[in-house]
């Protein structure tokens, strides 16, 4: 028989785990307005026997605690002997929340015991359509909404990271309630990749075969050729501007890039004219909408792109 008092959160998404995790605490709060009765433990840190005797203790003005422990099936010791108490901790009056942050084994000695002797939620990495209904579920909170182009771009951007994702929605959803692929583009940063920057140089300075080999390096990371040609899209506009704004410091703090990216961007666009940066973008807009089209594949459109820049 389950316990409704012994949890067990695990898995590799910890942005959802921490919000179950939060939650579990809320409900205990809202009940149990004493924080002194809430006690987090990091079994790395102390022993299992500390942590025992925490549970042990019992007072006559408190009903129930509530426990935190975390790191468990990272210290052998620890765990053998939490796997020995596990139907005693399972049986006390106190609440106790197990904490993994990572996949585990099934084959785990505690890990066999806690599923069957504890409340058991596994937190697995969101991919594919459960990340867009999750994006498009935090948007609800705050009456956004976001258009299918834009989602995909986002996830190109963020990947499956959803403590950043949580703070890019709230910066988009500040900024529009209708959120399209612009609004994205405009406010999301993608991680610039050295090929990228590579890849760049070696078009200002007209070297096309070494600009061509930087390229398949970064495709042969069996990268998607959408987030690639995204990156291409960003660093681009990034280029336009500061080539826009160069002598110009308040204009180019406005432009919102990190001092090192800002450093390397402004020694790419001294390298083009602001002409050919108007004409490079004007491309990369006809080849966006190309690929968007069906008309030429990702991967030959930026094999074309950097061919005819």
């Amino acid at each position: 028989m389950l316990n409704q008092l012994l949890y067990f959160l695990y898995g590799p998404e910890t942005y959802r785990l921490q919000q179950k995790a939060r939650e579990i605490e809320q409900q205990y709060l809202a009940v149990n307005q004493a924080v002194l009765n809430l006690e987090k433990f990091d079994a790395q840190n102390i022993g299992f026997t500390d942590f025992w005797q925490a549970l042990s203790q019992r007072s006559m003005f408190v009903q129930k605690k509530l426990f935190f422990v975390e790191n468990v099936f990272n210290v052998v010791q620890f765990a053998s002997q939490f796997a020995k108490k596990t139907k005693e901790i399972a049986q006390s009056s106190d609440i106790v929340v197990v904490l993994e942050k990572r996949d585990l084994s099934a084959k785990n000695p505690l890990f066999k015991i806690l599923l069957k002797q504890a409340r058991v939620q596994e937190f697995k990495k969101l991919k594919g359509q459960p990340l867009k209904t999750w994006i498009r579920e935090e948007l609800v909170q705050s009456k956004a909404r976001i258009d299918e182009s834009a989602l995909n771009v986002l996830i190109l951007f963020a990947d499956d990271d959803l403590w950043r994702l949580s703070n890019e929605l709230k910066k988009l959803a500040s900024y529009s309630k209708n959120i399209c692929e612009e609004d994205v583009l405009l406010l999301v940063r993608p991680k610039i990749e050295s090929e990228i920057f590579r890849t760049i140089d070696s078009l200002a300075e007209r070297d096309k075969p070494r600009a061509l080999h930087f390229l398949h390096k970064h495709l042969n990371k069996d990268e998607s050729p959408f987030y690639v040609f995204s990156m291409f899209v960003y660093q681009f506009r990034n280029l336009l501007s500061v080539k826009s704004a160069l002598g110009e410091f308040s204009r180019l703090k406005k432009i919102g890039l990190h001092p090192f990216v800002l450093k390397k961007t402004s020694l790419q666009a001294s390298r083009f004219s602001l002409a050919e940066l108007k004409n490079i973008y004007q491309k990369i807009f006809k080849m966006d909408l190309a690929i968007k089209t069906g008309k030429i594949s990702a991967n030959n459109g930026l094999r074309m792109l950097v061919a005819e820049i």
